[in-house]
């Protein structure tokens, strides 16, 4: 009996947590016009027929935003890029990361890295993430006295 209350809850979570997704072409908007979050695209609506209006919306996907698969998650960019401070970003890659993204959204991957400091990353202090107008990125340093200098803001 405990069996089958189990494969009937490991089937009820995979119902209920639909938003999975592999590739960024796997997601739609949720909505027809202005839509601030996306869907894996089984379950977007049908907007085949429909006529949206020319406003742009910012962070809407039909103005300045865009959909990704984050993290196994359909999100629009705004979603997983937003910050106010800094501590609100992480690395996005976990082995030489070049990217960053808001915390709650960082893909877990348990994998052992090289100690390499790969040029391109922000390995070996070769650069750090910030929040930057509101968004997570990465500031790279041209040299260890710009390195040192930016260490402290």
């Amino acid at each position: 009996m405990s069996k089958i209350i189990a494969l009937l809850l490991s089937v009820l979570v995979v119902v209920i947590s639909p938003q999975e997704c592999k590739y960024a072409a796997e997601c739609r908007p949720r909505e027809c016009c202005h839509s601030t979050s996306a869907v894996p695209s089984k379950l977007a609506p049908d907007c085949t027929d429909i006529m949206c209006d020319t406003q742009c919306i910012d962070g809407a996907v039909d103005c300045n935003a865009e959909i990704g698969c984050v993290g196994g998650l359909c999100v629009v960019s705004k979603e997983y890029l937003l910050c106010e401070r800094d501590e609100d970003c992480d690395e996005y890659e976990r082995c030489h990361p070049k990217h960053a993204i808001r915390k709650e959204f960082v893909p877990y991957i348990s994998r052992t890295c090289s100690t390499n400091c790969e040029v391109g990353s922000i390995d070996c202090g070769q650069g750090k993430v910030v929040c930057q107008r509101n968004n997570c990125t990465t500031i790279f340093f041209r040299d260890e006295k710009e390195r040192q200098g930016r260490k402290e803001l």
